[in-house]
């Protein structure tokens, strides 16, 4: 009923969506898998957002907040896993196998600020009219868990949790850019644990 209410809002949606997914798609195509950060297609991704969101990526007032929380909450859903691990004698290791920490770093936080433009930005505003904030949460987590589909559960676990709890962060900041650092960070270690299997 919303969307036949409000079919300009379901078509911002469905362009929040399709557009910087479309980029996804083509990487995917291309042979990228999933929790492998490509530089060119995250620079596609955020100008895709840029292009469709509309003014909902940035909160430039809560950005700092946005980044502070969100990196305390991926710092405490690390290290319950890596004690988890530690458990059953696993070690996760954190940073690049090759030394090579710049671009690590560089490549991942790219990729976290591209995820998080399109989901708690591009997707996550242009749901907002359409149901609210509780739409806005589930629908920009279900996708990224769908995008994760096939991966170890952790993997799949890990984006169903942290886009909860970053939807509501996204929902209190107005703020997705300041998401972005920690969701690269975060997702780089949990990739990691995909080798630990």
């Amino acid at each position: 009923s919303a969307v036949r209410a409000r079919p300009g809002a379901a078509g911002r949606f469905g362009l929040a969506v399709a557009g910087p997914g479309a980029v996804v798609a083509v990487a995917r195509a291309l042979g990228s898998p999933p929790d492998d950060p490509r530089t060119v297609a995250s620079v596609l991704i955020l100008v895709a957002c840029v292009l469709v969101a509309r003014g909902t990526l940035v909160n430039w007032r809560r950005t700092v907040l946005s980044a502070a929380v969100s990196a305390g909450a991926v710092a405490a859903l690390l290290v319950a896993m890596r004690l988890a691990y530690a458990q059953y004698g696993l070690d996760v290791v954190v940073g690049p196998a090759d030394g090579r920490w710049g671009t690590w770093v560089w490549q991942w936080g790219l990729a976290g600020l591209a995820t998080e433009a399109w989901l708690r930005g591009a997707v996550f505003g242009a749901a907002l009219p359409l149901g609210g904030w509780p739409l806005a949460v589930i629908a920009s987590t279900l996708l990224g868990v769908g995008l994760h589909a096939g991966q170890p559960q952790e993997i799949v676990f890990w984006h169903l949790f942290t886009g909860v709890g970053f939807g509501a962060i996204r929902a209190w900041t107005r703020d997705a850019i300041g998401l972005g650092p920690a969701r690269g960070i975060g997702d780089a270690v949990v990739a990691g644990l995909s080798a630990l299997r």
